[in-house]
């Protein structure tokens, strides 16, 4: 008994010692690398031994003693997981050397110091990272304009699409937004009808500074169904016409329209647009909208009149489901036969 009560009494005792040997290692920033003034980056850190699962991160300035109070509270706390985006670098920190501390928040107390590297007032530069030189984006696509900053400058600004190798005199092509904020990416563009060619896209301040990149040339062509989206919709959807046992005016022809995210997507990026019932090319009934943050519905009804429904029986008229983009360009039609169950989008 005394030699169990001895072994609890022992194993407590090592359970209430911190774990030796933990360390954190801060990877980046490596020692001599310049970080802008402006600019935010990321720290990066591993770890080994048992210890806290949060840290706090700060800015020390280097060769302070200990006394000294850090120089930005970068987190307060943040996961122990080896990686942590920051702010932008404040304009009140000077310019100089510096390290960063990672420290746990509990114990065992845990501390990681990176090297020495500098913080530098950088002349503010934007960078256009898409479109780039092997975008091929098709009218009626729809794209996000993305680019990397560095330095300070102002907080938003605007993006516009212009003819590739026009002189600056010449009025943009196409005003992709007025004012957006100064994030890195814009909201999603849907590219529009403009002549088939080469462009590139500029990202410029709103305000001074004027600080603004171009993107490199990239091509716009027509619009289609996105490369595999045909095959895909013979697979995937069908037209299914339902016949009343007795032929009423009302007769129902029903087109299914299962959940298809690529195709929803698709119609989105085109503006829109609807599905209708076509008799002979021309439009007959319209039986759906849809736009880019529309749901397509689950199936679409007709209602054929006794004349049209004679009409698709004996053969006197070409009746089709289309479905169309906002211009009215038919994506693909489906051809109605009296009778038919079932029917893969052609």
């Amino acid at each position: 008994m005394k030699k169990l009560l001895l072994i609890a009494a022992l194993s407590a005792i090592a359970l209430s010692i911190p774990a030796w040997g933990a360390t954190i290692t801060v990877t980046t920033p490596a020692a001599g690398a310049d970080w802008c003034i402006g600019t935010g980056y990321t720290i990066n850190w591993t770890k080994s031994g048992t210890m806290p699962d949060t840290v706090k991160i700060r800015l020390r300035r280097a060769g302070a003693p200990e006394t000294e109070a850090s120089v930005w509270d970068i987190t307060d706390s943040t996961p122990n997981d080896g990686s942590f985006g920051t702010a932008a670098v404040p304009a009140s920190v000077p310019a100089g050397d510096y390290f960063i501390r990672i420290r746990t928040i509990g114990d065992p107390d845990v501390i990681g110091n990176s090297a020495t590297f500098q913080i530098v007032t950088c002349a503010p530069t934007i960078a256009v990272t898409s479109p780039n030189g092997s975008s091929d984006w098709a009218i009626g696509s729809s794209h996000a304009i993305t680019w990397t900053k560095s330095g300070t400058m102002p907080d938003t600004v605007k993006i516009r699409l212009r003819r590739w190798g026009a002189p600056e005199s010449e009025a943009s092509v196409a005003d992709i937004a007025d004012s957006t904020p100064n994030d890195g990416t814009s909201d999603p563009w849907i590219v529009p009808s403009v002549p088939v060619g080469d462009y590139f896209v500029r990202v410029r301040t709103t305000i001074a500074p004027d600080v603004s990149d171009d993107s490199a040339k990239f091509h716009i062509k027509e619009g289609g169904i996105i490369p595999g989206l045909k095959e895909k919709l013979k697979q995937r959807r069908y037209w299914e016409i339902k016949w009343p046992p007795d032929p009423d005016p009302c007769l129902c022809p029903e087109w299914k329209i299962p959940v298809f995210d690529d195709f929803r997507e698709f119609l989105g990026s085109r503006f829109g647009g609807s599905i209708v019932l076509m008799k002979n090319g021309a439009k007959l009934q319209e039986l759906a909208q849809f736009g880019g943050k529309r749901t397509l519905p689950g199936s679409v009804k007709a209602n054929l009149s006794r004349q049209d429904f004679n009409l698709l029986k004996n053969g006197g008229a070409k009746f089709s489901i289309a479905i169309l983009d906002s211009n009215g360009s038919i994506l693909n039609e489906s051809e109605l036969q009296q009778g038919a169950q079932q029917e893969q989008l052609r």
